[in-house]
């Protein structure tokens, strides 16, 4: 195992990496092959140029694709906190940023909703809808960079990244806001904190997606084994960007969650008991890991137990397969992204989701919290492409007799296209389908506006608008300046 491992992760340097065991989890990217850029003799700016025009066609793409998951005009409505905490803070209180809402700090949307209150307000369900459709396919684009030391198929890992943007139980509740954006940070973390990047550029971007995930949601937590091996293995500082971003970003949540101690907001109050975190991930994530209606269509056919049940054998002759026949190295890496989908699942949703496992009314439309089984879902769907990756490459290293020689390129072909064909069941059947925020806050944003422009014209000059907040007591109202509100049209 160990001279596998060591001819894996053969690489620059190497030599002051830690336990080969560890080193395995993170493994060097490979080398750009034969510098076809230098061949074409394009100048460095022009390569830079090239490649950054092709990242922002991608994040378009993105953006667009991500908005037209939610039916409606996710662009012209404002969802949930977005408008009730994060704009009218933002405009009560500017450039408070570490105000302390459900017992912890959330960064990047309060950074967001600040950035709305600054602009026109007639922008601001713009910017909300944008800014999670942004972060959802810049993450995509992180996914595609960070698993290049462990796919080495770029289609495969093309794939890994539309797993972010298709990802089938997105369209519930996580996708084009920003209160939720969050969760799709925590899908590029798990792959950053596996990350070795060769560049500068590469470092900034762990850096930054670690601080923002963890400044914004303290569940990443769950994500200090994975740091703690990256210490034992990787010794040199340059290799850490991530694991300093972490634990800077989890800096700025202490004072929030040791404030909210002993009280209702804190998740620590009263976590729902342990059976009910397992049924969560058992119902929410196995059942759910095909798709979320094929997950419905098989509850109508064979119960919910049946359900889970047949997509739980499906996953475990699958990925006992690719335990059996994979590598050690394959095996570790597969056990691990698993374990960690398993156990990420439980713990946040026995901290942070109190109605785990106790009958709420789930609907095709609708589950509350089912952000908390986005990353268990996508592990899944990492695990499995790790497993074709690895079954690729060993049929294409296969010595086979010559009369034989034909089925190692068509088994490594079509091994991929059943994976696609696996994965686009539950893209396709879950890509666009009406939930609550395809109805945003139930009335449009200029709606809203005009209803704020109508009050505010109502009082005297250097008036005051009065709003309910969520962050604040019941009965409590942040006082937002008329000064930033329009006057409403005139009809």
């Amino acid at each position: 195992m160990i001279t596998q491992i060591r001819q894996r992760q053969r690489g620059p340097r190497d030599d002051a990496a830690g336990p080969m065991l560890f080193q395995a989890l993170f493994p060097a990217p490979p080398a750009p092959v034969g510098l076809a850029a230098d061949r074409s003799g394009a100048s460095a700016a022009g390569r830079w140029i090239r490649a950054a025009a092709i990242h922002v066609m991608v994040l378009v793409i993105g953006i667009v694709v991500m908005l037209l998951r939610v039916p409606g005009r996710p662009w012209d409505t404002i969802y949930n906190e977005d408008l009730t905490v994060y704009l009218l803070d933002g405009l009560a209180r500017p450039w408070h940023l570490f105000i302390v809402y459900g017992g912890y700090v959330q960064l990047l949307p309060r950074l967001v909703g600040q950035l709305a209150a600054i602009l026109p307000l007639k922008l601001a369900a713009k910017v909300f809808a944008l800014a999670g459709a942004l972060t959802a396919a810049a993450c995509a684009v992180v996914v595609f960079h960070a698993t290049a030391g462990h796919i080495k198929s770029v289609a495969l890992r093309v794939l890994a990244g539309m797993s972010v943007i298709l990802l089938p139980i997105a369209t519930l509740e996580i996708a084009d806001s920003t209160v939720n954006s969050p969760w799709y940070l925590l899908l590029a973390l798990f792959w950053v904190t596996l990350w070795r990047p060769r560049t500068a550029t590469g470092m900034a971007a762990a850096a930054i997606t670690a601080f923002l995930a963890s400044s914004s949601e303290p569940m990443t937590l769950v994500f200090a084994p994975l740091l703690i091996a990256r210490l034992f293995a990787l010794r040199r500082v340059r290799d850490h960007a991530v694991t300093i971003g972490w634990a800077v970003g989890l800096l700025t949540q202490v004072p929030g969650i040791a404030a909210s101690q002993g009280t209702s907001q804190s998740r620590l109050s009263s976590p729902v008991p342990i059976r009910d975190a397992l049924s969560f991930f058992a119902h929410g994530v196995v059942q759910s890991a095909l798709g979320w209606h094929i997950s419905w269509w098989l509850q109508d056919a064979a119960g919910r137990a049946g359900a889970t049940a047949i997509v739980g054998v499906i996953l475990v002759v699958f990925f006992g397969w690719a335990l059996l026949a994979g590598s050690p190295v394959t095996r570790l890496l597969i056990g691990t992204v698993l374990l960690t989908a398993f156990l990420f699942t439980v713990v946040s949703s026995d901290l942070g989701y109190k109605f785990a496992g106790i009958g709420l009314n789930v609907l095709v439309q609708h589950e509350a919290g089912s952000r908390y089984a986005v990353l268990g879902i996508f592990l899944i769907d990492c695990a499995a492409i790790i497993a074709i990756d690895a079954f690729v490459q060993r049929r294409q290293a296969r010595v086979q007799p010559a009369e034989r020689a034909w089925s190692r390129p068509v088994a490594a072909a079509i091994a991929p296209v059943v994976l696609l064909a696996a994965l686009s069941a539950g893209w396709a059947t879950d890509y666009r389908f009406v939930v609550p925020r395809s109805h945003g806050s139930a009335r449009t944003w200029a709606v809203v506006l005009a209803e704020w422009g109508r009050q505010c014209a109502r009082n005297p000059a250097g008036g005051v608008l009065h709003e309910p907040t969520w962050d604040l007591p019941k009965g409590v109202t942040e006082a937002i300046p008329c000064s930033r509100i329009p006057a409403p049209p005139h009809h």
